[in-house]
């Protein structure tokens, strides 16, 4: 059975299950999205997808869907006590790392598309899970890049 965590108008953000490893790899052999998320010569396979993806290890994995079909993918987690010092957050603050991206190239540069992580960021707030924009790690992007950096400047 499908897990969602959020459905709001065409978004909707599930747990990620079994099925998605091919989709993921196919995303994550794409070069394009490769340049943004772990390297153009690091392309994974079905093998390293179960590997990376599906280990039991604190990480909330999601798929992220647009109108019902998935585009991407977001994964949060506690962050650390180390890397909270580092960000300057005291150890006993409640934080949460996110990384994500757009796999599918045909929903870049869609003007409704990237506000699915602020829409996320927003609900999730709300709901009590913290997302500082100042932990908040992901992939520096060019303009038609799958992915937007939060809590930078420039």
């Amino acid at each position: 059975m499908v897990e969602f965590i959020l459905r709001k108008g065409p978004l909707a953000i599930r747990r990620l299950a079994e099925g998605d490893s091919e989709i993921l790899s196919r995303w994550l052999s794409n070069p394009q999205v490769l340049q943004f998320y772990g390297g153009r010569d690091q392309p994974y396979d079905l093998e390293r997808v179960q590997l990376k993806f599906y280990e039991k290890d604190g990480i909330s994995r999601c798929i992220v869907e647009w109108e019902g079909v998935p585009i991407g993918y977001v994964q949060f987690y506690p962050v650390g006590a180390e890397e909270k010092r580092e960000y300057g957050h005291i150890a006993t603050e409640g934080l949460w790392g996110m990384d994500q991206f757009i796999g599918e190239s045909n929903y870049w540069n869609k003007e409704s598309v990237p506000s699915w992580c602020t829409r996320w960021q927003n609900i999730s707030c709300r709901e009590g899970l913290v997302l500082s924009s100042r932990i908040l790690r992901l992939e520096t992007s060019a303009p038609s890049a799958p992915t937007r950096k939060q809590g930078s400047s420039g």
